[in-house]
């Protein structure tokens, strides 16, 4: 069971900006940040407080194993929890330290697994990380690609290279278990036109093939070649 998924982020109330847009403006120094200081000083306390609640709630009806999808910069009291769980994706700032990252969530005596790690589509998505998507400007309706960023080149290549570089490291680091994120990124559609194809800031495994307006059911999706990297990880494990 997972107690929740970077509460500090996605709920108000810990950080600065009362949307996940203004909270990431603010995390990602895009936007002033007045009281983030404060904010962080406090978060262990606040945040511990409300997972203890929640594992509490959680162990009263469900008898298995129990983490919280945390992220990198919360200090989670990991004691009350049977797993350690991070999502700590790869990027250009933290590529030369990422295994001692990983490795220092091992201090805590229990398994270690990365709820989340992915990159995104185009050249350069690797060191973007986790930040990847913001390549999309969600003010316009429908989203588009950000003016500035015209010109993305699509590179399945990337983003393939990445999932394998990243499972090697978890299996030589002994991580207990990793997660991709994500299949398939609904909203963001591939389309052949580079200046219109979402698909370059999606993490997902697979393309999202747009229906066309009379048949909006059918939907089709398409594996990427991170699909099949993944596939032949696991058919690598299943033989061992």
């Amino acid at each position: 069971m997972v107690a929740g998924c970077e509460l500090s982020l996605f709920c108000a109330g810990y950080l600065p900006g009362p949307t996940l847009g203004d909270r990431l403006d603010v995390l990602t120094g895009a936007a002033p940040a007045p009281g983030l200081q404060a904010s962080f000083s406090k978060l262990p306390r606040v945040l511990n407080t409300t997972l203890g609640q929640s594992v509490a709630a959680i162990r009263d009806y469900f008898r298995g194993p129990v983490t919280y999808a945390s992220a990198p910069w919360e200090a989670v009291d990991w004691a009350q929890f049977d797993l350690v769980s991070v999502d700590l994706y790869r990027d250009s700032s933290n590529a030369a330290g990422y295994r001692d990252s990983l490795r220092s969530y091992t201090r805590f005596g229990k398994p270690v697994v990365v709820s989340e790690f992915g990159c995104c589509t185009y050249k350069g998505a690797a060191d973007a990380g986790g930040s990847g998507f913001m390549v999309v400007d969600y003010d316009t309706q429908p989203p588009a690609l950000k003016l500035k960023v015209t010109g993305l080149q699509r590179s399945e290549a990337e983003q393939s290279c990445y999932l394998r570089e990243l499972l090697a490291i978890f299996g030589e680091e002994g991580a207990h278990g990793a997660f991709w994120h994500t299949f398939a990124g609904w909203t963001f559609p591939y389309r052949p036109d580079p200046r219109s194809d979402l698909d370059l800031g999606s993490f997902g495994l697979v393309k999202v093939i747009e229906a066309p307006p009379a048949d909006k059911e059918a939907v089709v999706l398409e594996p990427k070649e991170a699909f099949w990297a993944l596939a032949a990880a696991y058919r690598q494990a299943g033989g061992r």
